[in-house]
């Protein structure tokens, strides 16, 4: 079957003759929870997959108030040091399921001043909390936390 953008929960209930709960429920692994037995979980699955269904994790972040991002600020990302450190941050990310965003501050603290106020504007508009790592020491308080009163 051709992918097709608009395909929601919604379709995918209406086709199957469920209610969008019982779908996003067993799509999302609640069945048990939900005592929706595996049958109906299996054909749930299957239509899903027929219809090449992808939750849109930016509704998803905005309906859970929870983003699952984390944003790394590097005072150089060819700084070979950084570079390593950013794929250690990108590695232990992806075991939790969570996404990270980099920006480059070119050693620039200004810069990454700004980085710092936009990123957590960004995040906490989503999610009401953030993590941000700023990998220049700069701007470390002594527990190694981002000083925030820049």
């Amino acid at each position: 079957m051709k992918k097709n953008n608009d395909s929601t929960l919604t379709q995918i209930s209406k086709h199957l003759n469920l209610s969008i709960s019982t779908v996003s429920r067993a799509i999302n692994g609640h069945s048990k929870k939900y005592r929706i037995s595996e049958k109906t979980t299996k054909i749930i699955i299957e239509a899903a997959k027929k219809f090449k269904y992808e939750p849109n994790e930016l509704a998803r972040s905005l309906r859970l108030k929870k983003s699952n991002t984390i944003g790394v600020i590097v005072p150089g990302i060819t700084n070979p040091f950084f570079a390593v450190i950013v794929r250690w941050i990108e590695n232990a990310a992806r075991l939790d399921d969570k996404i990270i965003f980099i920006s480059d501050s070119n050693n620039d603290t200004e810069f990454e001043k700004i980085d710092i106020v936009n990123a957590s504007i960004r995040i906490h508009q989503s999610d009401g909390t953030y993590s941000l790592i700023d990998l220049n020491p700069h701007f470390a308080t002594d527990d190694g936390l981002i000083n925030t009163s820049l």
